[in-house]
């Protein structure tokens, strides 16, 4: 009798399972991707580490939608913590990946889908901290940003001795 009791039982509970079970709808998030196709390595020199990322987000949406924006969300140098991160110019939270992800479309669209750019000169600061700038020309030709990139180098963790982009500035554009 204890045994048929118990096979009841579990009978009405492979039945709530399964409801619990249903498939899930398939909803689009950004974040479930591979990791970007190429890593901060410190191998890489300063004016290396802004070509990689300015050729991800020349073709941002290549292999995958988002790409270029993850890309340059791995080469952050303190983004995903919870302090406030100073790569777009000012304190911002970017602890989540979608922060990121929209900031930098907001704050950059000349370089997601860009038709071209163009390193325009490194210059080592102190404590080993680097700048790069570069001239980005947007996707419809006729936009244009001059941007500066602040490194630094990764002192711990396993990127330790790569340049990470610390900030990304706006520059003003100079008379012709």
């Amino acid at each position: 009798m204890h045994t048929r009791r118990y096979h009841r039982e579990e009978k009405k509970l492979d039945a709530r399972r399964s409801i619990c079970r249903s498939e899930p709808k398939k909803v689009y998030n950004p974040q479930n991707t591979d990791q970007p196709m190429v890593l901060p390595n410190a191998s890489f020199s300063a004016q290396e580490t802004v070509r990689v990322q300015l050729e991800a987000l020349k073709d941002c949406n290549e292999p995958w939608a988002n790409h270029g924006i993850q890309l340059a969300y791995e080469f952050g140098y303190d983004i995903g913590g919870l302090d406030p991160s100073m790569y777009f110019g000012y304190p911002k939270d970017l602890y989540h990946q979608d922060h990121f992800m929209g900031q930098f479309g907001n704050q950059f669209p000349e370089m997601l889908n860009s038709s071209s750019f163009e390193i325009l000169g490194e210059e080592a600061g102190e404590d080993g901290a680097w700048t790069v700038d570069a001239r980005v020309i947007g996707g419809d030709g006729s936009s244009e940003k001059c941007v500066r990139f602040h490194l630094k180098k990764k002192q711990v963790g396993p990127r330790k001795g790569a340049f990470m982009t610390y900030m990304i500035e706006t520059l003003k554009p100079t008379p012709a």
